[in-house]
C-alpha cells in the first residue's frame, strides 16, 4: 500500500497517478513488442496481436511506423477507453529496443546532441537543451511519418493526444512529447516505463516546464538497469514525476519527491545496476525492465505473450 505519509505530503497532482490508468498504457507498450521483426504487424494492425491487445479495448484506426535500421519503432491510432483522461482521444506508443542496433543506438546516446541543433527548438535559462544523440536520431527516423499518420486519421491539432513508452522507447516518447508540443499538438498525458535518463538539466527544466500543467508519471520499478542509464556523471538527469515500485503492484507504489533524481526511489538502486543487467540477460522472468506492474499486469513487456506471425527472420 502507498503509505498514509505520502498522501499527506503529496500536492493534488502528484496524487494524479493512477495504477489502473498505468496498467492499460503498460499494456499499449507491451503490445508494441508485437512487431517485425519476431513479429508480423498485421495482427498489430488489427489489434488483435494477442493478451496485450486483448487487454485494452477500443482501439482503432492503428498504423505503425518502422525503421529497420535502426531498430525504431511505433505504433498509434485512436481509442476509446473510460480509463484515460479523455474518453476518446489520440495515441501513439513507442516499443523499447528489439535487436543490437538498439541497443547500440542506446550507447550511442551517452554522447549528447544539440536538441535545437536537430531541428527542435528547446531551451531555458538562456541555454540550449542537450539530448541523447541515439534518442533523438531514432525519433527524428519516426517523426515526419507520425505527424502524416496522425494528419491521416483525424488526429490533428485539435484532439487529445497521450503518449507512452517503455525502455529506449519511452525516451523517443518524452522527444515526441515535446517536439508535438512545439507543433501545436494537444499533449495530455504520458505514462511511460523503465525510461533512461533523457537529456541534461536544460531539457528537464525545459521539459518539465512545457508539460507542468499535466505532470507526465515516469513509472520505475526495482532494480531495474536501464533507469541508472545513461549516468548522472555524463551530465545526463532524469525527469519528474518518478513512481517507483520497490517490489510487486501487490506491495504498492511510492509517488517520489518530484525532483526526479530521489535517492529514495530507483536511484537508491544504482549499485545494482551491474547484477540487476545480468539477471536480465540469463532470466527474462526475473528482470525487472520486463516485468513491470505484476502481478496486477498478467503479461511481461518483451512480446512473449504476443501470437506468433508466419514470417520468417
Amino acid at each position: 500500500m502507498v503509505s498514509a505519509s505520502l498522501f499527506l505530503l503529496a500536492t493534488p497532482a502528484l496524487a494524479a497517478y493512477r495504477e489502473d490508468k498505468a496498467l492499460t498504457y503498460a499494456y499499449l507498450c507491451a503490445a508494441s513488442a508485437c512487431s517485425y521483426p519476431q513479429f508480423d504487424n498485421a495482427e498489430l494492425l488489427n489489434w488483435q496481436c494477442g493478451p496485450a491487445c486483448d487487454s485494452v479495448p477500443g482501439m482503432s484506426d492503428v498504423f505503425v511506423v518502422n525503421k529497420t535500421a535502426d531498430d525504431a519503432f511505433m505504433y498509434g491510432g485512436r481509442i476509446t477507453n473510460p480509463k484515460f483522461a479523455v474518453a476518446e482521444q489520440c495515441v501513439l506508443v513507442f516499443r523499447g529496443t528489439s535487436d543490437i542496433q538498439g541497443w547500440l543506438k542506446d550507447f550511442q546516446s551517452l554522447k549528447m546532441t544539440s536538441l535545437p541543433g536537430a531541428g527542435i527548438p528547446c531551451s531555458h535559462g538562456g541555454k540550449d537543451c542537450l539530448v541523447g544523440s541515439g534518442f533523438i536520431n531514432n525519433y527524428l527516423d519516426l517523426a515526419p511519418a507520425i505527424k502524416d499518420n496522425l494528419q491521416r486519421i483525424g488526429c490533428d491539432s485539435t484532439q487529445p493526444l497521450a503518449i507512452t513508452g517503455h525502455s529506449l522507447g519511452a525516451a523517443e516518447a518524452t522527444l515526441a512529447m515535446f517536439d508535438l508540443r512545439n507543433d501545436g499538438y494537444n499533449v495530455i498525458e504520458s505514462y511511460t516505463f523503465g525510461q533512461p535518463r533523457v537529456g541534461d538539466a536544460t531539457f528537464k527544466a525545459a521539459f518539465e516546464s512545457a508539460f507542468k500543467d499535466i505532470e507526465p508519471f515516469r513509472v520505475t520499478h526495482s532494480n531495474d538497469p536501464i533507469v541508472q542509464t545513461p549516468s548522472t556523471a555524463s551530465g545526463f538527469e532524469h525527469l519528474a514525476t518518478e513512481v517507483y515500485y520497490k517490489k510487486t503492484s501487490t506491495e504498492g507504489y511510492v509517488v517520489c519527491d518530484g525532483s526526479g533524481e530521489d535517492s529514495s526511489c530507483a536511484d537508491s538502486r544504482s549499485g545494482e545496476f551491474i547484477t540487476a543487467g545480468a539477471i536480465c540477460a540469463l532470466s527474462p522472468s526475473r528482470c525487472a525492465h520486463l516485468t513491470y506492474l505484476q502481478p496486477a499486469m498478467t503479461i511481461m513487456m518483451n512480446g512473449d505473450s504476443c501470437i506468433k506471425s508466419s514470417i520468417s527472420v
